[in-house]
C-alpha cells in the first residue's frame, strides 16, 4: 500500500515539471531556487523560515519537491498559506497511478487525490473515487520537503 502511495506522487510530480538529471553546480543556473529545506520533523534543514513565507507573502510561485526510497516527486504548489510561522502547500486532482515493474500506469478503478503538507513536515493526503463522492482513503504521515521560488 505504501508503495501505491509513492507511486501516485511519482506520477503526478513528474508529469506536473521536468526532472532531468545534473551535477550540483549545474543547479544554480536553473529559474528555481532552493530557499527552504524542512525534515520530516519540521527541523530546518537548509534555508530561512522567514524567507519562505516572505516569499509566499509576496505572491511568489512556489515548488515543493521530496524525495522517498528511489523517486523524486516535484508540483507546483496550488495554493499557499501561512499560520503561525508555518508555510502550508496544498495540490489538487491528481489521478491515481500504479506501478507494473519499473512502469508507471492509470489504475483501472481510478480515484482522484489531493494533498495538504507544510513546513513542520506533515502530509495529509486525502483520496476520491473518480465521478462519485467517496473517500477512498486518507492518511497522514512525515516527509521533508524542499521549497523553491521562480528566480
Amino acid at each position: 500500500m505504501y508503495k501505491i502511495i509513492i507511486l501516485l506522487f511519482s506520477f503526478a510530480f513528474v508529469s506536473c515539471s521536468s526532472l532531468i538529471k545534473v551535477k550540483n553546480d549545474d543547479i544554480d543556473s536553473f529559474q528555481w531556487k532552493l530557499i527552504y529545506y524542512n525534515s520530516e520533523n519540521g527541523e530546518t534543514i537548509k534555508g530561512n523560515i522567514d524567507i519562505l513565507i516572505n516569499a509566499v507573502k509576496n505572491g511568489q510561485q512556489v515548488r515543493i519537491v521530496f524525495e522517498q526510497e528511489s523517486l523524486i516527486f516535484a508540483t507546483d504548489a496550488e495554493y499557499l498559506w501561512v499560520l503561525d510561522n508555518v508555510v502550508y502547500a496544498q495540490n489538487n486532482g491528481q489521478v491515481s497511478v500504479g506501478q507494473r515493474g519499473n512502469k508507471l500506469f492509470f489504475q483501472d478503478d481510478s480515484y482522484y487525490w489531493m494533498f495538504l503538507i507544510n513546513s513542520n513536515g506533515e502530509r495529509d493526503m486525502i483520496r476520491w473515487s473518480v465521478g462519485e463522492h467517496d473517500m477512498v482513503r486518507r492518511n497522514k504521515d512525515k516527509v521533508s520537503i524542499k521549497w523553491f521560488i521562480k528566480n
